[in-house]
């Protein structure tokens, strides 16, 4: 069993970890996003969402990250 402190340390590791990956998501030079599928009734991918983007995403695409986080992208771009 894990005492307060090691709990402490833990939990400040992985927001440490966060940041990290943020950091890196928005400096790395290739645009970037990640994306949730989403399937119909039947189970079949129908479509897929934006969770995020980069800045290299934006400028390549031409997309604001606003215009396009948690939107389908079907609704993007037809």
């Amino acid at each position: 069993m894990k005492c307060k402190s090691e709990l402490g340390r833990e939990k400040n590791s992985f927001y440490q970890d966060a940041e990290s990956v943020r950091v890196l998501f928005e400096s790395i030079i290739d645009a970037f996003a990640y994306h949730k599928i989403v399937y119909n009734s039947e189970g079949i991918p129908v479509n897929y969402a934006f969770l995020e983007v980069n800045n290299a995403f934006e400028k390549l695409t031409g997309l604001e990250r606003e215009e396009s986080l948690h939107k389908r992208a079907k609704l993007i771009f037809i």
